[in-house]
């Protein structure tokens, strides 16, 4: 199940005890990966803390992370991931979702929820050895580095195309068990995500509704935004098992 690929985090220092409590709390640092906002992205650290708390809502292994902010820089770090915080190599599609197909169809859907349009072999990754896969880098989904006018112009389209798990699936059931799966998302689990942005003035009231409006259109219409992506030929593997 995906659920079971969720990434280990290593503590690189650990400090002092905390108190004498039952469970022995101690201070530890962990690893991490900051990217800041720009001008060019100035909505990068909102669309990875948001893709990273929904991806890993529906039990995908979305590195997780938080958005770091003082009055001068704003960005979001991920915790670093694999053995000794060194990443994975880069996944080979075919193989991934000839392995993990149920897992590989889940990220193709969270990618279509989301308008990530930019899934490349290098922002997800997967371990033959341990069947462990990580997705990460999500700057460019949601409102992408135009903002609203983003969520306008996507707000219907399936965002699949070329996707290289996309190509590589062979089942289209697996598709409609995550299509079914977001359509189910509380719209509280969207509104908690948006909202903490807003309380640290991430992201404004205006913009924080219109990528609401976005998320839960598309969760609603998931099953219109695959018909299409399939019309489109965006799934070559997929002979059957698949909407009509």
């Amino acid at each position: 199940m995906p659920g079971k690929m969720r990434a280990i985090f290593e503590a690189l220092v650990w400090g002092e005890w905390v108190d004498e409590g039952d469970s022995m709390p101690r201070y530890c640092t962990l690893g991490g990966v900051a990217k800041t906002n720009a001008f060019d992205r100035p909505y990068l650290a909102v669309n990875e803390y948001v893709s990273a708390e929904l991806g890993r809502r529906l039990g995908l292994p979305a590195v997780p992370g938080v958005i770091v902010a003082n009055p001068e820089l704003a960005g979001f770090v991920s915790l670093r991931f694999g053995p000794k915080g060194e990443r994975p190599p880069p996944a080979i599609p075919n193989l991934l979702a000839a392995q993990q197909p149920e897992l590989a169809a889940g990220i193709v859907m969270f990618d279509c929820w989301i308008g990530n349009e930019d899934r490349h072999t290098e922002n997800f990754a997967y371990s033959v050895t341990t069947k462990r896969a990580h997705i990460f880098d999500h700057d460019r989904a949601l409102l992408g580095t135009t903002g609203t006018a983003r969520l306008r112009d996507r707000a219907d389209d399936h965002c699949l195309s070329r996707h290289p798990l996309a190509m590589a699936l062979t089942d289209g059931s697996k598709l409609m068990s995550w299509a079914a799966q977001i359509q189910e998302t509380h719209p509280g689990a969207v509104k908690l995500a948006i909202d903490e942005l807003v309380a640290e003035e991430m992201l404004n009231a205006k913009d924080a509704l219109a990528l609401a409006d976005f998320l839960l259109h598309r969760r609603q219409q998931i099953l219109e935004l695959l018909r299409a992506a399939q019309a489109a030929g965006c799934f070559p593997g997929i002979v059957q098992g698949f909407l009509t």
